[in-house]
């Protein structure tokens, strides 16, 4: 169980390029996040074999929170708190920046379909 992307997943999507130098440090996020992900999903790697759960999805998520921290980490630890739509407007916070954290629609993500339809289903932070 290897992480579910990786250095060159992340710079594609940021359209950046790491050094020698950075490149540990963005696969350590990897782990840290794929690690994070089997945690919270304790099922998540028989979900992509049994094909419930997209691993292209697994990658995107993965990717986003670490591109998450690191433009945390980049800003001087502000981040984006909440969105609303359709009219744009953001909230700005320091916790943000706290450390690796999956939000709820990305854990909604990371959830079989057939599980997210139940009533009442928990969805553990």
């Amino acid at each position: 169980m290897g992480p579910f992307a990786t250095y060159e997943d992340l710079e594609v999507r940021l359209g950046v390029q790491y050094d020698d130098a950075e490149r540990p440090q963005v696969e350590a996020l990897i782990t840290d996040v794929s690690a994070l992900i089997r945690q919270a999903r304790p099922s998540i790697d028989a979900d992509i074999e049994a094909e419930r759960i997209s691993a292209d999805v697994v990658r995107m998520v993965t990717c986003q929170v670490v591109a998450r921290y690191m433009s945390t980490v980049d800003s001087g630890g502000i981040g984006v708190r909440s969105e609303q739509h359709p009219e744009y407007g953001y909230t700005l916070t320091t916790a943000a920046a706290n450390g690796l954290e999956l939000t709820q629609s990305e854990l909604a993500l990371l959830t079989p379909v057939s599980q997210r339809s139940k009533a009442f289903s928990i969805m553990p932070r």
